[in-house]
């Protein structure tokens, strides 16, 4: 089956859990690499990137132990329309710039083969339109974790929402940021990659086959001509979001919790709906001609007890 950018179960591989942002002594973290990455082997994760402030920290420290470690940095911005933005730089070997415009640190980020993410959008005041006009962002924070226990700030899916209303299509993270050891990890990645190397799940990334959770899993994601097919873990309420006024819900009911959900393409914006709403809007003179994109969907898992996960936008067929 032919990969479809966004959906990790259109592709072949397997499956790797990584914690990709934390903060060690490098920085402003209490614990070395080889500490941190301990932990979240010993918890379960099969990958981890070390993304201190401003500075590649020296991941062969943590050299012997059975989880991949990935270099990367959280690079502090000059961005006066933002309240201390930084991106958060995944698998990069050197901090080339800080203290400049996120586009110049974007630009360095792929020069070196990484990804740039702008880093709890929320938290940092980071609005949905500043970041439209970025070139060469892969993605940004969608749930942060310290964002969250800072003044409850830490969820930006309504900015990646905003992106994809527009057609700027990026992927989304959930990440701990963490600089602590705590009882258990709380928000990482699943990706579906060939391998667990750095290069096989960068790559993977990029072409955002992977999903965010906080504990929910997705299970799987797949389309016919006509219906899209979701299973997950026991859901409470499962979303999916699109285009304004086409995002529909499934919730739980007195059968029991939601599992699966076969939807029709139709109700959720297909090419052909959405080009039909939009003519709608013009004949009630709420637009002045028809948007041109391709809609796209993205997938929510909520379990009830503050449990989420969250898919990248998938293109619909």
């Amino acid at each position: 089956m032919s990969a479809t950018s966004g959906n990790p179960f259109s592709t072949s591989g397997n499956w790797y859990r990584g914690s990709v942002h934390n903060h060690t002594v490098a920085s402003d973290g209490k614990h070395s690499v080889s500490e941190l990455s301990k932990w979240y082997q010993n918890h379960g994760m099969d990958f981890i990137v070390i993304t201190d402030h401003n500075v590649v920290a020296d991941v062969s420290k943590a050299d012997g132990l059975d989880i991949t470690v990935i270099p990367g940095a959280e690079i502090g911005v000059c961005w006066d329309e933002a309240y201390g933005a930084e991106v958060l730089s995944l698998g990069i070997d050197t901090v080339k710039r800080k203290g400049v415009h996120p586009q110049d640190i974007i630009y360095d980020v792929l020069e070196q083969g990484g990804l740039p993410y702008i880093s709890h959008p929320h938290l940092s005041g980071v609005y949905s339109g500043l970041m439209m006009e970025l070139d060469g962002l892969v993605g940004i924070e969608t749930y942060n974790l310290a964002g969250v226990n800072m003044g409850c700030r830490g969820l930006a899916t309504l900015h990646l929402d905003d992106l994809m209303a527009v057609g700027k299509i990026v992927w989304g993270l959930a990440t701990d940021d963490r600089h602590v050891i705590g009882d258990r990890p709380r928000a990482w990645v699943e990706v579906r990659a060939e391998s667990n190397d750095r290069k096989a799940l960068l790559n993977a990334m990029r072409q955002g086959f992977y999903y965010s959770t906080t504990g929910p899993k997705i299970k799987a994601i797949s389309f016919s001509e006509t219906y899209i097919k979701v299973e997950c873990s026991e859901a409470h309420r499962v979303i999916l979001s699109t285009l304004p006024w086409l995002s529909k819900k499934v919730e739980a009911d007195a059968d029991g919790p939601v599992t699966k959900i076969s939807m029709p393409l139709e109700s959720i914006g297909s090419s052909k709906s959405v080009e039909a709403f939009t003519q709608r809007l013009i004949k009630q003179e709420m637009l002045s001609e028809p948007k041109a994109m391709r809609p796209h969907v993205r997938i929510e898992i909520d379990d009830g007890r503050g449990g989420f996960a969250w898919s990248n936008p998938i293109p619909i067929p």
